[in-house]
């Protein structure tokens, strides 16, 4: 609660997969008042009251306009983040955080690399 938690790892590792079949499942489970689902063990949850679902579904004809796109989420992270120490330290402001422009974007793919 009042956190910003991430869950990261390498493709197919299955961050969706935990998220889509447990985590949210047994969220909605716990709220509603029902059984977890089977595979979920426990959960411990104080002070969700709802489960709301924001996927990356893409909006409209544009694959990157999603309901984060719409509500400007990508900004305010932008923001939060050049607000940080070593953001200040390095001059960077709150565009350098674009994945798509930003200079702190990787210019190189590293799809099909040996990493």
């Amino acid at each position: 609660m009042g956190k910003l938690t991430v869950v990261t790892g390498v493709s197919g590792s299955g961050k969706t997969t935990m998220i889509l079949e447990s985590l949210i499942p047994a969220l909605s489970a716990s709220v509603n008042g029902k059984k977890l689902p089977a595979h979920v063990k426990s959960l411990k949850a104080p002070g969700i009251y709802q489960v709301k679902l924001i996927d990356a579904t893409p909006i409209g004809i544009n694959v990157r306009s999603t309901v984060a796109t719409y509500a400007n989420v990508h900004d305010e992270l932008r923001k939060i983040y050049a607000r940080t120490p070593d953001a200040k330290a390095r001059g960077y402001k709150a565009g350098d955080f674009s994945y798509n422009t930003g200079k702190l974007r990787c210019p190189e793919s590293l799809t099909g690399q040996n990493l």
